[in-house]
């Protein structure tokens, strides 16, 4: 996945100095309202690569990209006041996970 920007509604970066950065990720096929129950990770820490830009990382554990299939994600940003805003609000990013070269663990020919 790697990297992200966090911009506000005017596509202006959010300054992230201070705060922690968490995402989450959800089967794609749900709603917004029904996917938080359906999700594959969930707040897991994510890395402030250059907090006056917005930029962020996500890296990711191997068991985050399995199973594959379509799904979406959200950032979670706590400020050092405390307050929480989520990226984007009030929806989803996609995101799609491809099954990875040689096949999925546990496959024939895959340990």
């Amino acid at each position: 996945m790697g990297k992200a920007l966090l911009s506000d509604g005017a596509d202006n970066p959010v300054d992230l100095t201070g705060a922690t950065v968490t995402i989450s990720i959800a089967y794609g096929r749900y709603s917004y309202f029904y996917s938080p129950t359906r999700r594959i990770v969930s707040n897991f820490p994510c890395f402030v690569t250059d907090a006056l830009l917005g930029e962020v990382e996500y890296r990711p554990d191997p068991d985050h990209l399995d199973p594959p299939g379509e799904f979406q994600y959200t950032f979670e940003v706590t400020y050092p006041d405390l307050t929480v805003q989520t990226f984007p609000p009030n929806t989803y990013l996609p995101l799609i996970i491809r099954t990875r070269v040689g096949g999925r663990p546990g496959s024939p020919g895959n340990p």
